[in-house]
């Protein structure tokens, strides 16, 4: 809980619990930020869902395989893969999006299936180019910048139905009819 006598104290505090996002699509951050908004009763439903996890993992990994079943083969468009060396949650189902060959780019793909009513939205923009970290230590993260560019992350939610999933990808694949 935050009090103050400030209308300037409190109006900044809430900008960087939000984690100082100044963009919701694109997640631009211009400040340093945090994300300390859960509340007990969050944490306590957070932690009673770990006996659900595996149900969740295996829901989660059919989705995903039934997305790559049938975007197989649409060309420019490729469900990006996961690590083989680990176990993924597949928690995001990221798509790769070649304008080239697909005819149509990442936002214009973007707005199309929101216009559809598809929640889905890009990569988040890689923190070593936000301005708060403009000056600090980076690697040579050469895929991040092309990754930002051309990558939408798709509907991924454990309550998606095979219909749902079927209808995001025919709007896909009108682009390529």
């Amino acid at each position: 809980m935050l009090v103050s006598g400030s209308r300037r104290y409190v109006k900044e505090a809430r900008y960087l619990s939000n984690m100082a996002k100044d963009d919701d699509i694109y997640s631009i951050h211009n400040e340093a930020g945090y994300n300390y908004k859960m509340l007990n009763i969050q944490a306590a439903f957070g932690v009673s869902q770990m006996d659900d996890i595996e149900s969740f993992i295996s829901v989660k990994e059919k989705n995903y395989n039934t997305y790559k079943t049938l975007l197989d083969g649409v060309s420019g468009i490729a469900l990006m893969p996961f690590n083989k060396s680990t176990r993924p949650n597949y928690w995001y189902y990221s798509l790769y999006v070649d304008s080239t060959k697909y005819g149509e780019d990442r936002d214009s793909l973007m707005k199309r299936l929101v216009s559809k009513g598809v929640n889905c939205r890009p990569v988040w923009k890689p923190v070593n180019m936000q301005k708060p970290y403009l000056s600090a230590f980076s690697f040579d993260v050469v895929k991040a910048v092309e990754y930002e560019l051309n990558i939408l992350n798709i509907p991924c939610s454990v309550n998606l139905s095979s219909e749902q999933i079927e209808y995001v990808c025919d709007i896909i694949k009108q682009n390529n009819i």
